[in-house]
């Protein structure tokens, strides 16, 4: 199935992975949050999205294993972005959430992104708009069923 446009998407879909790390990380050190890796930053807004999601949940969601996780989850909480929270009930289940200074860089994050999106959608037409939306959704639709 491979044809020219196939190849067009992958070398765009390659430039777009490969650029925006480096935008997020002129964005981090523009606004005061170069104690942040991209991988904790990620993590930080992953947490924001799930609203207390339980260790577990996170490392499934975040595609990684659950050392991996806890491993993230002590540095970020040591630096002060997230606390977690052991269930009276059964200590095993550990909960994650956002403090104020990790709330307050996801909000920075989604700011980032907020641009990045408006800047790329002011270039199109509303039925390009459109257009690209259905397509993103198919992309990420058969990016998780991988």
């Amino acid at each position: 199935m491979t044809d020219h446009s196939t190849e067009i998407v992958n070398d765009h879909l390659t430039r777009m992975a490969e650029n925006l790390p480096l935008l997020e990380r002129f964005t981090l050190s523009k606004g005061q949050l170069i104690s942040l890796t991209i991988s904790e930053l990620h993590t930080i807004a992953l947490i924001g999205r799930l609203a207390s999601p339980r260790m577990s949940e996170l490392a499934q969601r975040g595609r990684v294993t659950r050392g991996t996780i806890t491993f993230m989850i002590d540095k970020l909480e040591k630096k002060g972005y997230v606390k977690k929270t052991r269930n009276e009930k059964d200590r095993r289940v550990v909960r994650v959430s956002l403090t104020p200074l990790g709330t307050k860089a996801n909000k920075l994050h989604e700011e980032f992104h907020r641009r990045i999106i408006d800047s790329i959608m002011g270039l199109l037409t509303e039925s390009e708009r459109q257009q690209a939306a259905v397509l993103v959704e198919k992309i990420v639709m058969a990016l998780e069923q991988q």
